[in-house]
């Protein structure tokens, strides 16, 4: 009597490896982003903390990154980690603080902070995407819908 496998036996190994990991991968794809996602939506609350102080204090929005008291990584004049861009415009009563995505699909997380009469800022957190992955990406990171927080 032979011991051993037969090929039929070692195909269909093959076979359920390859079913699992074609249901994984893509799994697996989308959670990576999210982590990526993650870190960008932590370094634009920090960013959130700093424009908000800032804006108590002085009664207006800063001019940089460098007047907000808080670390941003940066590569050259580049703000932002490997995954992401971040960058901050102001004007009037709002500030807008965008996250880009640098490399794959490409997509923006944004949060526009409004300081209204009352005292109050106000933040709104939405995304945009240039294709139908980064909007699927993007809604995963906010639930498929902007968001007041």
């Amino acid at each position: 009597m032979n011991k051993g496998f037969t090929l039929i036996e070692l195909l269909v190994v093959v076979l359920i490896i390859g079913i699992l990991s074609a249901v994984a991968l893509p799994q697996y794809t989308t959670a990576v982003e999210r982590s990526r996602a993650a870190e960008a939506l932590t370094l634009m609350s920090a960013i959130q903390g700093g424009l908000e102080r800032y804006r108590m204090q002085k009664d207006a929005w800063p001019s940089s990154f460098s007047d907000i008291d808080v670390e941003i990584p940066q590569t050259g004049t580049e703000y932002g980690g490997k995954n992401f861009t971040m960058a901050f415009t102001s004007s009037g009563n709002t500030a807008t603080i965008t996250a880009t995505r640098k490399v794959g699909d490409v997509y923006t997380l944004t949060t526009v902070l409004t300081d209204n009469t009352s005292g109050t800022i106000t933040a709104v957190r939405s995304c945009s995407g240039s294709n139908t992955k980064a909007t699927t990406f993007c809604n995963a990171i906010t639930g498929g819908h902007n968001s007041d927080f």
